[in-house]
C-alpha cells in the first residue's frame, strides 16, 4: 500500500516516531521479561525502517503546501 503524505504530515510524523522511539527505549531498558523485550525490540526495528523510508522534511518542503497565506 502506497500513500502521500503532505510536508506538514510528515514533519508531525516524524516527530511522533523520533518520540515514541525514545520512549520505547526507555521502556526497553526497564524491562526485565524477556518475551517483552523481545517484541519490544522487533517494534524498534519496525520504527527505524519506518524512519528511514520517510523523506527528509526539507526534501519534501518544495512538493509540500506552501506555508502562510
Amino acid at each position: 500500500m502506497q500513500f502521500e503524505l503532505a510536508h506538514d504530515e510528515i514533519v508531525v510524523l516524524r516527530n511522533v516516531l523520533t518520540h515514541y522511539l525514545s520512549e520505547l527505549r526507555m521502556e526497553i531498558a526497564g524491562t526485565e521479561r524477556l518475551a517483552w523485550r523481545q517484541a519490544m525490540h522487533r517494534e524498534e526495528d519496525v520504527i527505524k525502517e519506518l524512519l528511514e523510508r520517510l523523506p527528509e522534511p526539507e526534501a519534501t518542503a518544495a512538493g509540500g503546501r506552501e506555508a502562510g497565506p
